[in-house]
C-alpha cells in the first residue's frame, strides 16, 4: 500500500531519551551525531487511537546541544503527533527531580489503515525475564548470526517480511526476496554481543499484544559484527507476537 506514516527524530548530544510508539521502543540512548533519523511505522499503527511517548532520562537544559524532537508524520509531511524537549516538558517544583520525565501524545489513524499482525494477537501477561517460548526465537536468531547460518533466519523473518510487503511493497514478502535480503547480511559468522538473562528483558507493547526484547544497559538486544566483513553489522530490539501458540518476529 505504500508508506502512510513515518517517524522523524533528532536530538542533541547531551540528551538521553527513550522514544516509544504504542509501547514499542523506536529510539533510545545518547547519540554522537545530531543527524536526524527517520523510518516507516505503519506496521506498528492500528486504525483509531495510537500514542507517541518520549521519556527523558537525562538532559542539561540551556546547553547548546540540549534539544529533542520526535514526530510522527504523514506521507505529505503533515504532523500527526510531535513532542519537543525542553519546550513540552514543564520544570517541576523542587524537590521533585527533573528526570525521568515523560510526555505522551495521542493521534488518530484512519479507519481504512490495515490492522497489523502486532495488533491482531491476544493480550497476555509476560514476565520481565521471559519464558522458554519467548527465548526460543531470540536464541535461534542469535545463534544463526553467530554461526553465519542463514537457513533458520528465513523462517524467523517470514512474518516480518510479509508485513513489510503488505505495508510497503517490500520484496522481502516473497520467498526469493526474503532469501536475497537475508543472504545480503550473511557474508559470514558474526561476533555477537552475548545473550544474558541478567541483561535481556521482555517488555510488553501494543497494550500487551506484543513483546519487545531489550537490554537493561540500553544496548541492542541482538547486536553483532560480521567477522569477514566488519562493515556489515546487525542490531535489533526484536518485537514478537504469538500466533498459533508460537512467537514470531514482526520487527
Amino acid at each position: 500500500m505504500g508508506t502512510r506514516f513515518f517517524y522523524n527524530i533528532r536530538h542533541g548530544l547531551t540528551v538521553d531519551p527513550i522514544i516509544r510508539l504504542n509501547g514499542v521502543v523506536i529510539r533510545q540512548g545518547t547519540t554522537t551525531s545530531q543527524d536526524g533519523i527517520s523510518g516507516p511505522v505503519d506496521h506498528f499503527l492500528r486504525p483509531g487511537e495510537n500514542d507517541l511517548e518520549v521519556e527523558i532520562r537525562a538532559g542539561e537544559r540551556g546547553h547548546g546541544n540540549a534539544f529533542l524532537y520526535a514526530g510522527i508524520l504523514r506521507i505529505d509531511d503533515t504532523v500527526a503527533a510531535e513532542i519537543a524537549w525542553p519546550g513540552d516538558f514543564p520544570v517541576p517544583e523542587s524537590p521533585i527531580p527533573l528526570y525521568p520525565a515523560i510526555q505522551l501524545r495521542e493521534f488518530t489513524v484512519p479507519d481504512d489503515h490495515p490492522q497489523p499482525v502486532l495488533w491482531q494477537a491476544e493480550v497476555e501477561n509476560v514476565p520481565i525475564g521471559g519464558t522458554d517460548e519467548l527465548w526460543a526465537p531470540i536464541r535461534e536468531l542469535h545463534g544463526s548470526l553467530e554461526r553465519g547460518d542463514p537457513e533458520p533466519i528465513y523462517g524467523l523473518f517470514a512474518t516480518r517480511g510479509a508485513e513489510f510487503h503488505r505495508f510497503y511493497g517490500s520484496p522481502e514478502g516473497t520467498p526469493s526476496g526474503l532469501r536475497a535480503r537475508v543472504n545480503s547480511m550473511m557474508a559470514g559468522p558474526y561476533d555477537m554481543l552475548p545473550l544474558s538473562r541478567h541483561e535481556v528483558v521482555f517488555r510488553s507493547c501494543a497494550e500487551g499484544r506484543g513483546v519487545q526484547v531489550l537490554r537493561r544497559d540500553g544496548l541492542p538486544a541482538i547486536a553483532g559484527q560480521c567477522r569477514t566483513n566488519p562493515k556489515i553489522r546487525y542490531v535489533s530490539n526484536p518485537v514478537l507476537v504469538r500466533h498459533g501458540g508460537v512467537y514470531h518476529i514482526v520487527a
